[in-house]
């Protein structure tokens, strides 16, 4: 039986023309499609028609939302990234008017996962913060096969992310008008980042020996996005810096003093000026010359299993620490905030007494995690495009969504 027909309102996508594929898919399959631009480089990607341009401050975003929903009989509402303050608002508003939200996110698990959630991602999923409910949930999941692989991971990402920026540059107009309520779409993804000069490749190479085979004990810190911005500008959030320098603090009263805590940017290959000014500050501020570091790196690997304990702020590096049992504090409300895997209170204590996870906890979480939110494919690549579109389709005009039915059957109450 075919699912009856539902009109889909797009609102901003990756940089990349997977919109544009998802809904001409949807179209094909007797559906109706509605995009709404909020970003300028959005136009180089989508070619369906029924699209509109919002060139207005946020606080209008209600009003253009519910004009749109009249007009065009909308269903559902597609989004990427549901932390924009855009996509907050227009999240919030449709719950009230009983519109579905499909929300895309960059997977949890990735490469090859991409994420899709019904109504909210990250500390907003629908997933319960239970460890109970995904011990019991687990032996229920179907048997799933792994993920299918495809080549050239990160190629089609570094070109769609500069042509999306370029258009943005030519169109000063519309982004100054939205310049005064809501960000940019945010840097050039950090693959395009330079690599630095080979001296100075070496000597970070060094370094990182050192921190690695001198046998001194260390704790990451990992702030992953948070440290795309300059931290020294007067634009870095108030909330960033009291947050991230509340953990330096932390760290220089409580843990032992031949204890080290390195902070580690994965967001480029040589990080940026800001957060390194940042660390020799508060190095000064917490009296930690030479116990407090700075390095970027293109992944987790190999910090993660030499380090005693791993701090994140709702990063998805966390399911790395968390897989090579790594004891590991979150800062946030990340759906991996359970007690046994990711301790989440007690962060003095957490320096002298890190606890391990419960390995087979977490296998339980990982497998409900990827039954009900990840889906096999890529933003970027055509092979991974593809494979996404196909396997989002059904999530998206199903009446169910997999954390739905799961809920349903557990009668658990929801988190968000």
């Amino acid at each position: 039986m075919c699912p009856r027909q539902r009109t889909y309102l797009f609102l901003q996508g990756p940089p990349s023309p997977f919109f544009q594929q998802l809904g001409q898919r949807l179209v094909d399959d007797g559906h109706r499609v509605v995009k709404l631009h909020l970003h300028p480089g959005e136009r180089l990607f989508w070619h369906l028609g029924s699209e509109g341009v919002f060139r207005h401050p946020l606080a209008l975003l209600p009003h253009v939302l519910m004009s749109l929903w009249r007009q065009h009989g909308i269903t559902d509402q597609v989004l990427f990234q549901d932390s924009r303050p855009w996509h907050r608002e227009a999240v919030l508003l449709a719950r009230r008017y009983g519109i579905r939200n499909h929300v895309f996110e960059d997977g949890y698990l990735a490469p090859f996962w991409i994420t899709l959630e019904r109504e909210g991602a990250h500390q907003r999923s629908l997933l319960p913060r239970d460890p109970d409910w995904f011990r019991e949930m687990s032996p229920r999941i179907p048997h799933m096969l792994p993920p299918r692989p495809f080549p050239g991971r990160g190629v089609g990402r570094r070109t769609f992310a500069t042509l999306d920026r370029l258009v943005s540059l030519t169109a000063p107009m519309m982004s100054a008008r939205r310049s005064r309520t809501s960000p940019s779409i945010g840097p050039i993804p950090s693959s395009d980042t330079p690599r630095p000069h080979k001296d100075v490749e070496r000597h970070l190479a060094h370094k990182d020996t050192v921190w690695l085979q001198d046998g001194r004990p260390f704790f990451v810190l990992s702030p992953g996005n948070h440290l795309r911005q300059d931290l020294d500008k007067p634009d870095a959030t108030a909330e960033t810096h009291r947050l991230l320098e509340s953990v330096v603090a932390s760290f220089s009263r409580f843990a032992a003093p031949h204890c080290r805590l390195l902070i580690l940017d994965t967001t480029s290959r040589q990080g940026n000026r800001g957060g390194r000014r940042w660390q020799r500050r508060l190095s000064r501020l917490f009296d930690l010359e030479g116990r407090l570091g700075y390095r970027s790196a293109t992944t987790p690997e190999p910090w993660v299993s030499h380090a005693s304990g791993w701090v994140t702020i709702d990063g998805n590096d966390a399911h790395w620490s968390l897989e090579q049992e790594c004891p590991t504090f979150a800062l946030g409300q990340a759906t991996y905030c359970l007690p046994g895997l990711a301790s989440s209170k007690g962060m003095d204590e957490f320096w002298r007494y890190p606890a391990l996870p419960d390995i087979r906890l977490y296998h339980d979480y990982r497998r409900v995690l990827i039954y009900t939110t990840q889906i096999n494919g890529d933003f970027y690549l055509r092979g991974g495009r593809d494979l996404a579109v196909i396997n989002a389709v059904e999530r998206l005009t199903g009446d169910d969504s997999p954390i739905e039915r799961l809920l349903r059957e557990s009668r658990a109450p929801v988190a968000s």
